[in-house]
């Protein structure tokens, strides 16, 4: 093999492994229209609060921590915590929801919590609330 059809190789070689590399995509809000929703990483739930309201919002699981920017970019927020029933509703029943404190995204009250609690239950999904 001479050095041009060597090169041309190992320049081809390099370009399939990089065609798999790409950085860890951002997953979305839980769409609307998902009926029996699944995800390998189960969902992560996320609540704020402004002017005295709380907020949600349910992502995909991913194997790190979110950024402010990408919760709060995700799509669409639940205000309340019946929307956010409406929003499990469209997830498949055994998923996982983790429900994760984080300085900008405080768990609201224990009631509130309890409730959530409740509604996972009733539609057979594992709800876990790290503190």
């Amino acid at each position: 093999m001479n050095k041009i059809s060597l090169m041309l190789s190992a320049c081809l070689l390099l370009a399939v492994l990089l065609a798999g590399c790409r950085p860890d995509e951002t997953p979305g809000a839980v769409p609307d229209e998902a009926p029996g929703a699944v995800s390998l990483k189960g969902f992560e739930l996320y609540t704020w609060q402004e002017d005295g309201r709380w907020y949600f919002a349910l992502l995909e699981g991913t194997n790190r921590l979110k950024t402010d920017e990408e919760i709060l970019s995700a799509g669409r927020f639940m205000d309340g915590p019946e929307e956010l029933q409406e929003a499990l509703k469209r997830l498949a029943p055994g998923q996982f929801v983790t429900w994760m404190a984080l300085e900008r995204f405080p768990l609201p009250d224990e009631a509130t919590i309890g409730q959530v609690e409740q509604a996972c239950r009733d539609l057979g999904l594992e709800c876990s609330v790290v503190r």
